[in-house]
């Protein structure tokens, strides 16, 4: 997610694009091609801009959270680069991926804070209708 602006009115389709390809992202340009083991991922990116958030693929120094596919026990963490290892991660070598990523950031810019969330956090924050 990125804290660069509340809008809460829907961009059109050709906006929701990120502006450079997913690696994902079909050769003609097409739509985002997600692996679909990252279905539950991608359903709580749409709760979370349902909920006002806005969100981006392109990682920088602007995003406030990120979801990941943290182990089941984990729903949140900090990110630390002294303390966060890739064993929280349900997949390893994209955890290994992401935490680099996350450090370069944080070598450019030592005041960056990004929270890493899960699936099960996004759908915490849902209004509950119960009670």
């Amino acid at each position: 997610f990125d804290d660069t602006s509340n809008a809460t009115a829907s961009p059109s389709k050709k906006a929701r694009r990120s502006p450079t390809p997913n690696p994902g992202a079909a050769e003609d340009g097409g739509p985002h091609r997600i692996d679909p083991e990252l279905d539950h991922l991608m359903a709580c990116v749409h709760l979370a801009r349902a909920m006002g958030a806005a969100t981006t693929y392109q990682l920088h120094q602007k995003v406030t959270h990120i979801l990941c596919d943290l182990d089941d026990d984990i729903s949140w963490a900090d990110y630390d680069p002294t303390s966060t290892h890739v064993v929280m991660f349900r997949d390893r070598s994209r955890g290994a991926k992401l935490l680099r990523c996350l450090s370069q950031l944080r070598q450019d810019d030592p005041a960056a804070k990004f929270m890493l969330v899960s699936p099960s956090w996004v759908r915490s924050k849902w209004p509950s209708t119960e009670g």
